[in-house]
Order: structure tokens, then sequence, then C-alpha cells
């Protein structure tokens, strides 16, 4: 079942997510900034972030990469079970 309530435990975890997402574009020199949505969407016992950039043409390798290394440091801070889910900017 899918419930798009953002729960306490979800909402606490935003800001970390962006940390990590700032830290990498800034490390990385990527010329862009990736943003986490106010909406989560919660599946079983899966918790989805959407992120998106702030422009509209950036490499999708890097977008892909930058989302797979935070969700890898997010797991080595025993934060399991959280997908970073790619978008496109309004």
């Amino acid at each position: 079942m899918i419930s798009k309530q953002t729960t306490e435990d979800a909402r606490g975890l935003r800001p970390l997510i962006q940390q990590l997402l700032d830290e990498w574009c800034k490390r990385h020199k990527a010329g862009f900034k990736l943003k986490v949505s106010e909406e989560v969407v919660q599946q079983d016992e899966w918790t989805y972030y959407i992120v998106v950039p702030d422009q509209g043409e950036i490499r999708a390798y890097d977008y892909a990469t930058a989302l797979s290394e935070v969700e890898a440091a997010l797991r080595d801070q025993h934060t399991e079970n959280v997908l970073l889910v790619p978008a496109l900017p309004d």
C-alpha cells in the first residue's frame, strides 16, 4: 500500500539527505544543486525522497552517481530502506 503521509521520522531525515547532496555537489564541483522535495512517499518498509536538480540540463550520469553515492552514505550511517528518486524540475 502506498502512503503519501510525511511522518516525523521521514521529515527528520530530509535535512541529513539535503546536507549529503550539498556536500556531494560541492566536492565534485558539479555546477548544479540537488534539492530534496517536501513530498515523501512511503511504501511497505521503503521511504522514497524525490530529488530535483536546480536546472534542467545536467548529465544523467552525474545525477545518478550523486543519488547512488548519497544512498550509500545513508546506508553507512545505518539508515536503510531509503531510495532517492530523480525527478525533472518544473
